[in-house]
């Protein structure tokens, strides 16, 4: 990945880490500042680099903060290479803010890639959430909810902490007392049809899916439901199929679920004295669905 540097005359230092990316800079004599600062801005040239948007225009580049410098001069041109395995950050003054790079590879796990915009609903420990983000190497496609507050999911989850506190490193919104009705109404989850997908990890009712309906996007742009769901007595009643026709969804697929596919997941009863707890998950299915177009 290849991201292409241009200088502007900013007023604010700011430092820079890539992850993973060669980044190139082009500059003269007369444009490096004083006190070994170079002031730049990022922007996208050719269909060949990465689109970057910026949280703030102005930007100036330590150099004692490059990583792996390489120096090149042609002319009066000098080349500075910086490849760096940091994640791609800004930081404003004592702030540190997110930079967002429309990432060429394609990473998967199962069904979900990290280029789908995510909505995970009714998370335990945040482990599924962790899992996927680990995948991907990043969590910025990610919004995880839960139904706990933040004091009761550390009091219920010992690893509940920690999993957000890294899913939230790597980019991830997490979103604290999101129910079923709130889901649609909280401006922290998103908006009408905003969603590539919507998971649901063995839910304990079947409302959920007419929130979710709002949430993902319309059949003709990818947008999918997952309700992942034991398959046998008595879960078998709840009848998934027809459950979504009353919604309004059509059921497209059904997948077995297998734990092992999601590295570091642990499925959580959540309630009672046994929170943090797995239970067996037995013959269990992801469902998927889609908006049906007349409803």
């Amino acid at each position: 990945m290849l991201l292409q540097l241009n200088f502007t005359n900013p007023n604010k230092k700011i430092s820079v880490m890539f992850e993973k990316v060669s980044v190139k800079i082009l500059f003269t004599d007369e444009m490096i500042a004083t006190q070994g600062i170079l002031p730049f801005s990022l922007r996208n040239n050719t269909t060949r680099l990465q689109t970057i948007h910026l949280v703030a225009k102005p930007i100036f580049l330590p150099i004692n903060d490059m990583v792996e410098l390489r120096r090149q001069v042609t002319s009066n041109m000098i080349e500075y290479e910086i490849i760096s395995r940091f994640r791609v950050k800004v930081v404003i003054g004592y702030t540190w803010c997110e930079m967002q790079t429309n990432v060429q590879e394609t990473k998967r796990l199962r069904h979900y890639t990290n280029k789908q915009k995510i909505l995970l609903v009714g998370e335990g420990d945040f482990s599924f959430s962790l899992s996927l983000a680990r995948a991907f190497g990043s969590a910025s496609n990610l919004t995880a909810t839960s139904l706990d507050t933040q004091g009761e999911l550390e009091q219920k989850f010992k690893n509940g902490k920690a999993n957000v506190e890294e899913l939230e490193r790597l980019g991830c919104s997490v979103v604290y007392g999101v129910n079923v009705h709130s889901m649609i109404t909280k401006p922290s989850v998103g908006g009408s049809a905003i969603y590539d997908r919507v998971i649901f990890n063995f839910p304990t009712h079947g409302s959920t899916m007419v929130s979710a309906r709002v949430l993902v996007k319309d059949e003709d742009k990818g947008g999918e439901i997952h309700v992942i769901h034991k398959t046998e007595y008595p879960f078998s009643e709840w009848k998934l199929k027809t459950l979504g026709e009353k919604e309004g969804l059509d059921l497209i697929r059904e997948v077995e679920f297998c734990l092992s596919h999601y590295p570091g997941y642990f499925n959580k009863r959540g309630s009672g004295g046994y929170s943090d707890s797995s239970f067996p998950v037995g013959k269990s299915s992801t469902f998927m669905f889609t908006k049906q177009f007349f409803y």
